[in-house]
């Protein structure tokens, strides 16, 4: 996308957001708040969007490695078995799908800190659920901004169609989702989610995809597989905090776009739009 593109792209998804109605009635609860001002003003915007950004930069590589590993999943179950050079072509590139979701993660991690070090956490508490709501609901302006960032990033119709899936019995919810009670308390939760998910890519490294055939093999072999696919499990919080990250990102870029900020902090926007590579 050309920046030109880009710029336009900003400016009719800003149009959009200054008419809809539900979006502006989030942004008065959220100026509301009184500690939003305080938070926000606080916020690291240098740190923030170089650790988006490097989160940015990452995932890309990463997607496009599972994205073969998703192709080469359906091709086992559906076959019972794969050519030993795609199994052997999958094993040589989890070394680069480890690093890329390594620092992707590094770089969600560090945007959390961000909000965290700010203050502004506390206010995600209580505003986050129902930004992620916006998110749930089809057609809503917000929810085509967060699909279009995550579509560049390279997730498939198919992954982001899972991923609504998922989140939508808890009405969108991160916290409760991941089963703690603040913004903050996601941190630990992102670390066991990444380290399950290392597991999982480590696996494969060394044996491909043998965890989809779990009949065969000694009762080690067993043990060995119920491991690894409950590793998935764990991991899908990961892409649910993901998920919340790049809606508040998108949040932030949105009250820049709109001019819904107070003249005291809107200056910050200026520092924001020539950091952060947020395609809007």
């Amino acid at each position: 996308m050309s920046d030109i593109q880009a710029h336009q792209d900003t400016i009719d998804s800003s149009n959009v957001l200054t008419h809809d109605t539900e979006f502006g009635v989030f942004v008065n609860a959220l100026l509301a708040d009184p500690g939003f001002s305080s938070a926000y003003g606080k916020l690291d915007m240098e740190k923030l969007s170089a650790n988006f950004n490097k989160f940015d930069s990452s995932i890309i590589d990463y997607t496009a490695f599972h994205r073969m590993e998703t192709r080469l999943w359906a091709i086992k179950l559906g076959k019972g078995r794969m050519r030993l050079e795609d199994e052997t072509l999958l094993k040589g590139k989890v070394k680069g799908g480890m690093e890329a979701y390594q620092n992707a993660f590094l770089g969600i991690e560090g945007c959390i800190n961000a909000f965290v070090d700010a203050g502004f956490d506390k206010v995600l508490d209580s505003h986050l659920p129902r930004l992620m709501e916006m998110v749930a609901e089809e057609d809503h302006p917000f929810r085509e901004i967060w699909l279009r960032h995550m579509t560049v990033l390279g997730f498939t119709p198919a992954m982001l169609a899972e991923a609504h899936s998922q989140m939508k019995a808890a009405r969108y919810n991160v916290m409760q989702l991941t089963g703690v009670q603040n913004f903050a308390g996601v941190l630990p939760i992102l670390k066991k989610s990444n380290d399950a998910q290392l597991e999982i890519l480590k696996f494969t490294q060394e044996h491909g995809l043998e965890y989809l055939s779990g009949r065969c093999g000694p009762p080690a072999w067993a043990v060995t597989a119920s491991q690894v696919l409950a590793y998935f499990g764990i991991s899908v919080s990961s892409w649910w905090i993901v998920a919340a990250v790049v809606a508040v990102t998108a949040l932030l870029v949105g009250l820049c776009a709109t001019h819904a900020l107070p003249a005291s902090i809107q200056s910050k926007c200026k520092y924001l739009s020539i950091k952060l590579k947020f395609s809007f």
